[in-house]
């Protein structure tokens, strides 16, 4: 033993049972009272909730895997391995229509209709995506060979958004039901609205660059006005001096008749307004050459309750001081009467 180090007292076991002939050491109390203290309910509880959180971390942890994994898979197009996993994930988050929306794109995949029945019948009845759950329950009931039920889902999606016109008519798997009459009607039906409203192609000659004037007032500012093709929804973005893009868009929503206004704010984050009457509009304004002449050019976005979207466009010849109605455009849901008050072609 190296000189100066003091050999360790062995220790000696004793029976810890008291008034046996042995006095329990001062260590042997601290040992006591500390199983007394784990002893005490409120420990005991403190202890549980301790274990539940740690645990509930890692499921989260793995949560989140999964979710990566089955992601993962459903982009590269592994629709058998991304289907095990986001089954297991709609278990763990029934609420969550994006898992069973893609639970149900897998299942079609993999030509499983009764199963897809049941994830995009979930997926609808959570609200996301209504019109495309729906148009995906037509397929599916077509492949099952019940017509009846896949011309009812087909008619629920035209009332909440579904306007793929083409898909009707190109589809290849909606054939068993292409022949049926009702499925006919209807396509007729959609065609006949497709052609009263094509000239909502001619929101592309506002498509460019503006100057924008606040309804509350202001300094103008400028901006690039931009349309969503399959909506025909006006898009707004802008840039002001030392702030981030913001993007703004209207939509009208005929199923719950109300208008949807959604744009980034200053910090980033999207910040959503409905309304109805008095809700918040804007004027842009631009000027153009047109026909060798300068002109100046105002639009005015303007939701309306009950009826949709407002895009008025007027035009204002040099020095004539006056503004010329060039196009009145009423932007509502497939299905609707309402036409343009002015003609846009």
């Amino acid at each position: 033993m190296p000189p100066g180090r003091l050999k360790r007292r062995p220790r000696i076991p004793y029976i810890r049972r008291m008034g046996h002939g042995s006095c329990p050491q001062d260590s042997d109390r601290t040992r006591l009272g500390r199983a007394r203290r784990w002893a005490h309910p409120r420990c005991l509880a403190a202890a549980i909730l301790a274990l539940l959180l740690l645990l509930t971390g890692c499921w989260r942890k793995d949560d989140r895997r999964l979710t990566l994994e089955a992601d993962g898979n459903f982009l590269s197009k592994k629709w058998a391995e991304s289907s095990e996993l986001y089954e297991q994930l709609v278990e763990r988050r029934p609420n969550d229509g994006t898992l069973w929306f893609r639970l149900g794109t897998c299942r079609m995949r993999l030509k499983q209709y009764d199963k897809a029945i049941g994830a995009f019948s979930r997926a609808e009845s959570l609200q996301f995506a209504r019109g495309s759950s729906l148009y995906n329950l037509t397929i599916a009931y077509a492949q099952l060979g019940k017509p009846d039920e896949a011309i009812d889902a087909l008619k629920r999606a035209l009332t909440h958004g579904f306007e793929g016109l083409h898909l009707l008519k190109t589809e290849p798997l909606l054939s068993p039901i292409r022949s049926d009459a009702r499925f006919q009607q209807i396509v007729t039906e959609l065609d006949k609205v497709d052609r009263a409203s094509r000239g909502a192609t001619a929101l592309n000659w506002w498509v460019g660059r503006w100057q924008v004037y606040p309804e509350q007032g202001g300094e103008p500012f400028a901006a690039t006005v931009e349309r969503e093709p399959v909506r025909s929804t006006i898009v707004v973005r802008w840039e002001l001096p030392g702030r981030p893009m913001r993007v703004m868009f209207f939509h009208y929503f005929q199923d719950t008749d109300s208008w949807l206004q959604v744009y980034t704010g200053d910090n980033g984050e999207k910040v959503r307004r409905s309304g109805g009457r008095e809700g918040y509009s804007l004027v842009l304004h631009r000027k153009v050459t047109l026909d060798g002449k300068q002109v100046e050019e105002r639009l005015t976005i303007r939701p309306e309750r009950r009826r949709g979207i407002r895009y008025l466009l007027e035009r204002q010849g040099s020095g004539s001081g006056q503004w010329q109605t060039v196009a009145n455009y009423l932007h509502v849901r497939p299905g609707t009467t309402t036409r343009p008050t002015t003609p846009l072609w």
